[in-house]
């Protein structure tokens, strides 16, 4: 609320490039997000290396959520997203998704692959949500012998 008037959430979400700075803040999303985290040296590693497709989505100058995507011949791969728990369903995921494309499609880039946990069916309805399809099942995909969905969305 400002000056007594309700603004709409998505119109105060800024997204950007992140910053070196930022990543303290990526790692503690990421933490309360993930049973494993990636550690801030692996986050440092895709900072350096892919620079433009890791974004950070602020409200009013506070990291609130990040993307981080690779890239590779025509192909892009959404390593990892996350959105802090207060701040989601509020269309911030959807917006980081929507930036991300952007940057790829600067990059010629024409699809998009990812994984998700077959057991996590709000990340899954949120992919749909977001274009994107599953394609097949990948067993043993993480360290505690779950399966992964790899979807994919044409961009």
């Amino acid at each position: 609320m400002i000056n007594g008037k309700m603004l709409p959430l998505y119109n105060l979400v800024e997204v950007e490039e992140a910053s070196y700075e930022d990543l303290l803040d990526v790692y503690e999303i990421n933490k309360i997000s993930f049973p494993n985290p990636y550690p801030i040296s692996l986050l440092f590693y895709f900072k350096t290396y892919y620079p433009k497709t890791f974004l950070v989505a602020r409200v009013l100058n506070k990291v609130v959520g990040y993307v981080i995507a690779t890239t590779r011949a025509r192909e892009g791969e959404i390593i990892s997203i996350a959105v802090l728990p207060s701040w989601r369903r509020r269309g911030i995921g959807s917006k980081l998704l929507k930036s991300l494309f952007r940057v790829l499609i600067n990059y010629d880039i024409n699809k998009v692959y990812l994984h998700v946990r077959v057991s996590n069916k709000d990340a899954v309805k949120f992919y749909v949500k977001n274009g994107f399809k599953i394609i097949s099942y990948v067993p043993n995909y993480y360290s505690n012998g779950e399966g992964a969905y790899l979807m994919v969305r044409k961009i």
